[in-house]
């Protein structure tokens, strides 16, 4: 195994709507998992209350500064939808290799996972996220890699970051 420095940093940012399976593709990456759900869930018990949503922000961007500071691969698993939220990150990441994974599912998928899934966001929440997408391009400065839900994901597709 090779040794871990600060050089060997780099981060991965997920993504995607509510329910569109970050979670589940940001889980299978070999890294240090930086989670704004996990950070509401040990903040107040619940991953879907958004009350402290700049304490819990606040608490990810300097986890992901420290992480990467230790040479760590950083998986970044919140929305991400707009450039400026990806644009912050990309800010604190510079100098270390960056990685989107855009997990591109279709409203209607993503609609139809909500319902299936223990904590549910409301369908208007989901669809007026949708609206403010503002899909990742490599010109923001990061490599991209989109994956679309109901395709199994090949090694092949970012083999230095699937386990």
């Amino acid at each position: 195994m090779a040794a871990v420095t600060r050089e060997s940093g780099r981060l991965t940012m997920m993504c995607g709507l509510p329910g569109s399976g970050k979670s589940h593709y940001a889980c299978r990456l070999k890294g240090t998992l930086v989670s704004t759900d996990s950070i509401r869930q040990f903040l107040t018990g619940d991953e879907g209350n958004l009350e402290y949503d700049p304490l819990v922000f606040a608490i990810a961007r300097a986890m992901i500064k420290f992480f990467l500071g230790r040479g760590h691969h950083v998986i970044y698993d919140a929305t991400n939808l707009r450039r400026r939220d990806r644009g912050s990150i990309l800010r604190l990441a510079k100098g270390y290799p960056v990685t989107v994974v855009w997990v591109d599912s279709s409203l209607d998928l993503t609609l139809e996972r909500n319902q299936g899934r223990e904590r549910n966001v409301p369908e208007d929440v989901i669809k007026r996220m949708n609206q403010s997408l503002e899909p990742p391009d490599e010109v923001e400065g990061f490599s991209l890699v989109r994956v679309r839900p109901g395709r199994e994901v090949k090694k092949a597709s970012f083999p230095e970051i699937i386990g």
